[in-house]
């Protein structure tokens, strides 16, 4: 079990692994854990030179044998391959025919360099894992430590090693060795964790795999790693960080513009291609089609993924004997005394992405709401079953960490559109925490209620209205505003909020990419609460003091112009809509189409009742129940669409009394021919409506009855 000391204060005299320096060194930390024959102790101290942290003392690891249990994990969860090759997009377009790594691990990214580039490869590393790769790849890897005899001098374009150099107690001597592979033009790449990440406040998934106390012996942040290079002889070094990753790429020669070595497409297709290869290896297929299934879910391609969950679903029944597609029939472990090796002889190790994945599918592909939400819960519970197994020996999976987050907050979602009481209940059932998680789903159910338009059950979930906005809390004060100018009917304290928020969003450039929202429910809260406000509030949108790009502006401006003419036009307030026809031009700029077809009826219901032209209104209202009849056809339960064609339908037959009684009577006959397809119920209460308003119009203008 792994337990961290944190050491507010405190000093040890010993010089750095990395640049040499004696003298005292800050004392960060002590990481206790259990070592074969005994537990042992670690400090970890901090170089005020160049800022490295290293452990004291070193504790040294046989590597073969640490990475026999956990071999299926790596290839099956554990390792990140697209973090592996995502550095590959850092490299110059300078040509790479050699390619050597040290430290390969299984070969993932020599397998990747090999199909995808076709690069010539070779690798070095002594562990078990390695040794599996080499004979399930069919990969060159050398299962020896790489040393300065073992290859030829200069023979290399490219050194890759991933994850290694933190491992390595003498980083002087291992350079001098890299270095040596490299022709004058050779690039060397590497990636590290980042010593910076190492906070108290660090989120446990996150620390763990870079603390690594048992394994990882120097942690350099981008200072240390760049001074260690130049030491060498490395003239370019490049550093960019990546959550808590270090990833640099070095050269003796000026490096060029980055090529395209790594891309998700190229990546993809090598996940298909290597797929294809290994369909009879049942550890490759779980590997490879499992990252295969996140890639076409992040991708948003739904039919794909199903293939592959298809594929996946199969190998597992054939491997384990049930049926991952029931969640309820999977047995789960409990985590107390379960080693990983057990783990994996009774579930697959990335059946937590697996279902996170599945549910995916089931609420955006499928829009089973209830079925995804019960993938979401499977998904936490399996995950935190191997997340207890992994912490305690000492580390974490920071992608299974990010699939429960992701599936709980997932989960919420679903269940607001399936059983929103069910979300509340579920909500509720949390226990309180001081880290802030449940305050963050009460938040997004909250959000997702609103949305959904489920404001009884947002009640009941109600957040508090935050002192202080920010990204996290800015969404959910949208959605309050929103609920007191829809549901409470109380336009002005809505507007108060919209107020509010657009102060905040334009003062905080970490915002900004909020305010165009703002804005937009701020007129809508106007146009209800205070119609001549609402024109200063559009002169405001107008200032541009959020000073979005020119054509960013000016697609919000019209928008903006457009949305509050129709709000007020709706609402009655013609004269207000008049001005912001004198301010901002006409309403209806294109042709008629459904992302404007509100707006061209509430333009059609001005020119009927405040510009006295029955003749221009019925031609604009026209337009409009022909557009809203053709998206109907495509979306024929969409409500909005129906409330539409109904409200127009209405003003037609209003604007067309106007101009005379034969051209009535034909709005009367063609609507009666019930071309949106509605039910009959539903079309006789509606042809009642047309005919009670024909009548009072054929009465008000003395037309004969029809």
């Amino acid at each position: 079990m792994l337990a961290i000391n944190w050491i507010t204060s405190g000093e040890r005299v010993s010089p750095c692994p990395a640049c040499h320096a004696g003298g005292h060194k800050r004392h960060l930390l002590d990481t206790s854990f259990d070592a074969p024959g005994a537990a042992r102790t670690v400090a970890l101290l901090q170089c005020g030179d160049c800022g490295a942290r290293y452990a004291d003392p070193v504790v040294a690891v046989d590597y073969h044998d640490i990475d026999q249990d956990g071999m299926r994990y790596y290839v099956e969860q554990g390792a990140g391959i697209d973090v592996m090759l995502e550095p590959f997009a850092l490299l110059d377009r300078r040509p790479v025919a050699k390619y050597l790594e040290v430290g390969c691990s299984f070969g993932f990214a020599m397998a990747y360099a090999r199909r995808a580039l076709s690069w010539e490869v070779l690798g070095f590393d002594p562990g078990f894992v390695a040794a599996a790769g080499r004979r399930m790849l069919g990969l060159p890897i050398e299962p020896r430590l790489l040393d300065e005899e073992a290859v030829p001098e200069g023979g290399f374009d490219l050194v890759f090693c991933s994850e290694a150099i933190e491992h390595i107690a003498q980083p002087d001597a291992f350079i001098v060795i890299l270095r040596r592979a490299l022709n004058e033009r050779g690039v060397l790449l590497l990636t590290t964790p980042d010593g910076d990440a190492v906070t108290p406040d660090q989120r446990p998934e996150l620390l763990l795999p870079v603390l690594s106390p048992s394994q990882h012996v120097i942690l350099y942040n981008a200072g240390a790693i760049e001074t260690l290079l130049r030491r060498h002889g490395f003239v370019d070094v490049r550093v960019r960080k990546n959550a808590t990753q270090l990833q640099i790429v070095a050269a003796r020669t000026p490096l060029g513009e980055p090529a395209a070595y790594f891309s998700r497409a190229r990546y993809r297709a090598f996940l298909q291609d290597e797929l294809a290869a290994h369909r009879d290896d049942t550890e490759l297929t779980a590997g490879f089609g499992y990252r295969l299934l996140c890639e076409d879910v992040n991708a948003g391609s739904f039919e794909s993924a199903a293939a592959t969950y298809q594929r996946l679903r199969d190998t597992y029944r054939t491997v384990y004997g049930y049926d991952i597609e029931t969640a309820d029939a999977v047995p789960l472990p409990a985590p107390a005394n379960l080693s990983l090796s057990q783990y994996g002889e009774r579930l697959p190790f990335n059946l937590c992405g697996v279902w996170y994945c599945r549910g995916i599918i089931a609420l955006l592909g499928d829009r089973d709401f209830a079925a995804a939400a019960g993938y979401f819960a499977a998904a936490m519970c399996v995950g935190g079953v191997l997340r207890a197994i992994l912490n305690a020996i000492g580390t974490d999976d920071i992608s299974i960490a990010n699939f429960c987050r992701e599936a709980e907050t997932a989960r919420f979602s679903a269940l607001a559109q399936s059983d929103p009481a069910e979300a509340v209940r579920a909500l509720h059932a949390l226990p309180q925490n001081t880290k802030g998680n449940r305050a963050r789903l009460q938040r997004r159910l909250f959000i997702d209620l609103i949305n959904l338009g489920h404001f009884a059950a947002a009640e009941d979930v109600l957040p508090p209205v935050e002192a202080a906005i920010d990204a996290d809390t800015l969404p959910a004060a949208i959605a309050y505003g929103r609920y007191l100018l829809v549901h409470k009917k109380d336009a002005a304290a809505a507007a108060s909020v919209f107020a509010r928020l657009r102060a905040a969003t334009i003062d905080d450039p970490n915002l900004a990419g909020w305010l165009r929202e703002v804005e937009l429910v701020q007129l809508a809260a106007l146009a209800f609460a205070d119609p001549p406000a609402s024109l200063a509030a559009m002169r405001e949108v107008a200032a541009n003091r959020g000073r979005l790009a020119s054509a960013i502006f000016a697609a919000h401006r019209s928008l903006a112009a457009h949305q509050l003419f129709t709000d007020l036009a709706n609402l009655g307030h013609l004269d207000v809509a008049e001005q912001v026809i004198a301010a901002y031009g006409p309403p209806i700029e294109q042709p008629i189409d459904v992302n404007n077809a509100s707006t061209a009826k509430a333009y059609g219901v001005y020119l009927l009742n405040h510009q006295r032209d029955p003749a221009a209104a019925s031609k604009i209202l026209a337009g409009t129940r022909d557009v809203v009849l053709a998206e109907l056809t495509a979306k024929p339960d969409d409500v909005g669409l129906v409330g539409l064609l109904r409200e127009t339908e209405i003003a037609l037959l209003t604007a067309l009394a106007f101009v005379g009684r034969k051209e009535a009577l034909a709005a009367i006959e063609d609507i009666s021919l019930n071309r949106a397809g509605f039910d009959a119920d539903a079309f006789a209460a509606h042809l009642q409506r047309v005919r009670l308003r024909a009548a009072e119009l054929f009465t008000d203008l003395g037309y004969e009855a029809g």
